[in-house]
Parts: structure tokens; sequence; C-alpha cells
């Protein structure tokens, strides 16, 4: 009695190329011909077992799976046919995120209520940028690539621009700047008792 090949094949949902902060939503899918309830599951990475991972479904957690690793499946089959079948390869790409930065025209990061201040995203190759304004998409008139020139009136108290950089694969990061604006007292009168001093 010959046990019949298993067939594997493997899967990656969504898709094998992600951005790296969404590893951790990957699921990886085995599908198995003429299985038995006796057979035993393995998935590797690069060759190596990987640990826990015995079921037809691996979902790897962030980190697990960087640019390059090829996903591999194994199905077992049990005494006295002991036979191993082997899937197909998956190689994933695993893009990082871009690095976002910003910074301001302003000193501190400090403008007087109505001013106008000129905010600027650190450049990234291939890169698009996505402006916020106390989290309100920023007008697109006052959008050039990575600056973003606030036009005076539109900032009277303390606010918080927000830039998305999005790269070339697709995968982004976002940074915030706080603009602090100072508020000012209007003078008032002091007034002493003089009855009231100990001299």
């Amino acid at each position: 009695d010959v046990e019949q090949d298993r067939n594997p094949t493997i899967t990656a949902n969504p898709s094998n190329a992600v951005c790296a902060e969404d590893v951790a939503g990957l699921t990886f899918t085995a599908n198995i011909t003429d299985g038995q309830g006796t057979d035993t599951y393995q998935w590797s990475k690069n060759g190596t077992a990987i640990v826990g991972a015995t079921a037809t479904i691996y979902s790897p957690g962030l980190g697990d799976i960087v640019d390059g690793d090829v996903i591999t499946f194994q199905v077992s089959t049990t005494l006295p046919d002991q036979c191993s079948f082997d899937s197909n390869s998956i190689t994933m790409s695993v893009v990082d995120a871009p690095t976002a930065t910003v910074s301001s025209s302003a000193n501190a990061n400090t403008i007087c209520s109505g001013d106008s201040i000129v905010i600027t995203a650190g450049v990234v190759a291939g890169a698009s940028y996505a402006f916020r304004l106390n989290n309100a998409p920023a007008n697109a008139a006052h959008v050039a690539a990575n600056v973003y020139t606030v036009p005076a009136g539109l900032i009277t108290s303390q606010s918080t621009v927000t830039v998305t950089v999005t790269n070339a694969a697709g995968c982004d990061a976002t940074a915030d700047l706080v603009v602090l604006v100072p508020e000012f007292v209007s003078a008032g009168q002091v007034s002493i008792d003089f009855d009231d001093l100990v001299l």
C-alpha cells in the first residue's frame, strides 16, 4: 500500500509582497489532496521548521518574516508508509516603512497668533506626502511636494501638523509637529491700599 501524494500547495494572503508593519496580518494557507487525519504538518522558513507552525494555516507575528524569506510547507504521513510531501515555495518581499520627519521655519516651532509657518517633511526618494492640520486635510493649494505652507491666520492657537509619508511600495509612516502659539493677557491695573501698609 503506497501513500497517495498529498500535493500540498500554499498561498499567502493578501500577497507575498507586504509592508513590514503588515507582516502580522499575513495568513499562509495550505491546500492538500487525499489527506488523512493522521497526517502531520510543518511550516518552514528558509528550510528551518517554524516552532509551533503545525496546522494548515500559519499566521506570523510582527517581525517574524523579513524580505527574502522563503516559506514552505510539508505534509508527513504515519508509519508504516511514512512519507513526506513538500509544497511549492513562496519568496517574501517585505518592504520597510519610510522614515517620517518634519520640521518648521519657526524658531522652536513657535509663532504669534495669525502668523504663517512653513512645514517641511524630510525627503524620502520616490515618496508622496500628505499633510493634515489638527487632523483636517491640508488645502492642496498650500502643499508642494514635501513642503506645506500654512497661510497667515490659519493657526491662532496651539496646533498639530501631521505628515504621512508613503513610499513607492505603498508603505507609510507619520510624524507630528506641534506648533506653539503663546497666549498673551491684556494689560490690567494694579491697585495698592496704602492703609494696609506696615511701615
